[in-house]
């Protein structure tokens, strides 16, 4: 018995490594100096490397006082192969957004701080010497923040930002549109209160512009443009408590998905929210994610397999009740989630970007717990080691005893758990790469014990091979995980 319980275990061993190491480097490292230093947007190049962008208060003219861009490229191994600063000696400068452009230079926008200062735009080649800068004042008492940035179809850029302005205060929310060398060719103010803002845009299928943000009243708030920037509908999603959006994509079926924040809905603090919208602006689905901790999204990528992924913040769920840890929300295309995962252990940690990267894995930046750059390398699962594949278990459970049995199986197990109260129960099993293959709904179950029999196949009766699979029961607002090991 004890040859055969080894050999299981090399088995599963070799199955993790195989199935989710391979041809993924995974990593987690840290680049920073003796103050503040977090990197904001992120970039995998032509070049298979990697460019990230933020601010430095340690290097360059960087300073507690004053903070300048800092640029880092790195290998596929997270080795730092170029590094560069942009400011000026005792002014502000920071970056918040970086693309690559079609002829392989970057572009990055966000605000410089000076007395001629404003939304900063600048053109760097791919050795980070810069090509241009334009700078976008908007008043002489103005402090104004180039949020976001694309290329547009024409090869010019469009940046939207937030302006805080005596002049024109009916105008605080901008979009400027440039033509490939950085000169404006239109400018627009839009206006949803004094605490308003914008904070991503892209370009739809129709070669007109979407722009979230928030507005005044604390609702998230969506404007569609024209391709001059002329309003054609603004829309505000919300309810009681406060909502922001914070990032979208656009989908094949001429749709969008925004991520943000909601203190409402189910939510007892505030949760990652995640909703499309058709083309008119109507919601086609919407789901929140968290639990009784506050979950604050910053960035959202589309995924391969059709799904998404958002990044943001857990705050008071490390160890101690004032640790902020990183959170991803991996879900399906309707919003349904297939896993999550948490970084960092103690102190401040947040995630502000993510992509998706050649391998199918991901890369996340932000600031770790030192206050420097924190830039995790993950696989297609979000983690960084096989040893850490197994998704964590809650340790404050929702669910009373859920059990698997027999586990391992070689053919049918009993699925098993008991809910406290009444709720609507899903549940479903994934597959190593992340792939739904068989799913339950029940609607409106009272409180007790209940068991489900899963006998080895996807919905569709496909027999599965040898391997593990991994488990998610979910009612209300709560999810947990378990692991299957499934051997023919």
């Amino acid at each position: 018995m004890r040859s055969n319980i080894l050999r299981l275990s090399i088995n599963i061993t070799t199955l993790l490594v195989i199935s989710v190491s391979y041809g993924q480097n995974t990593w987690i490292k840290s680049y920073g100096g003796a103050w503040f230093d977090r990197a904001m947007s992120v970039v995998q190049t032509a070049d298979s490397t990697y460019t990230v962008i933020g601010t430095t208060e340690s290097f360059g003219y960087g300073s507690p006082e004053a903070s300048d861009i800092w640029l880092i490229k790195a290998n596929l191994s997270g080795d730092t192969i170029l590094s560069k600063t942009y400011g000026e000696d005792a002014i502000i400068e920071e970056a918040y957004s970086i693309i690559e452009t079609l002829t392989h230079d970057y572009v990055f926008s966000g605000t410089i701080m000076s007395e001629e200062g404003g939304i900063w735009l600048v053109k760097i080649d791919q050795a980070g010497d810069t090509l241009w800068t334009r700078t976008f004042g908007v008043g002489e008492f103005a402090i104004s923040i180039g949020s976001s940035v694309i290329e547009t179809t024409d090869e010019g850029y469009l940046i939207c930002g937030k302006v805080l302005s005596f002049d024109e205060p009916e105008k605080d929310l901008l979009l400027i549109k440039t033509d490939i060398n950085g000169d404006t060719l239109w400018t627009r103010g839009y206006n949803m209160g004094l605490n308003d803002a914008t904070h991503s845009v892209l370009e739809t299928h129709d070669q007109e512009y979407l722009v979230v943000g928030t507005s005044d009243d604390g609702d998230c708030w969506i404007l569609k443009t024209d391709a001059n920037g002329d309003t054609l509908w603004t829309e505000t999603y919300g309810g009681a408590g406060f909502h922001a959006a914070y990032d979208l994509v656009r989908t094949d079926d001429q749709c969008f998905v925004i991520t943000g924040f909601t203190a409402s809905f189910e939510s007892t603090q505030g949760d990652f929210w995640l909703f499309k919208i058709d083309s008119n602006g109507e919601i086609v689905w919407s789901h929140t994610y968290g639990d009784y901790h506050n979950e604050i999204t910053s960035s959202l990528v589309q995924t391969n397999d059709g799904g998404f992924l958002m990044v943001g913040q857990k705050q008071n769920a490390g160890l101690a009740n004032n640790d902020d840890l990183g959170w991803m929300v991996k879900t399906d295309s309707d919003g349904e989630v297939m896993w999550t995962r948490t970084y960092g252990s103690h102190g401040y940690n947040e995630m502000k970007a993510v992509i998706q990267t050649y391998d199918n894995g991901f890369l996340v930046v932000g600031r770790d717990s030192n206050a420097d750059f924190w830039i995790i390398k993950t696989d297609s699962m979000g983690q960084t080691s096989t040893s850490a594949l197994i998704p964590t278990e809650k340790s404050d459970s929702f669910f009373r005893q859920i059990t698997i049995s027999p586990n391992p199986t070689n053919s049918t197990c009993n699925i098993g758990y008991t809910l406290p109260v009444r709720s609507s129960v899903v549940l479903d099993i994934y597959d190593l790469s992340g792939t739904k293959i068989w799913s339950r709904k029940f609607s409106e179950q009272e409180a007790g014990r209940y068991n489900q029999f899963w006998n080895g196949t996807t919905n569709n009766g496909f027999e599965l091979s040898s391997g593990l699979y991994f488990l998610r029961v979910s009612a209300l607002s709560w999810h947990e995980n378990r692991t299957i090991i499934f051997l023919k």
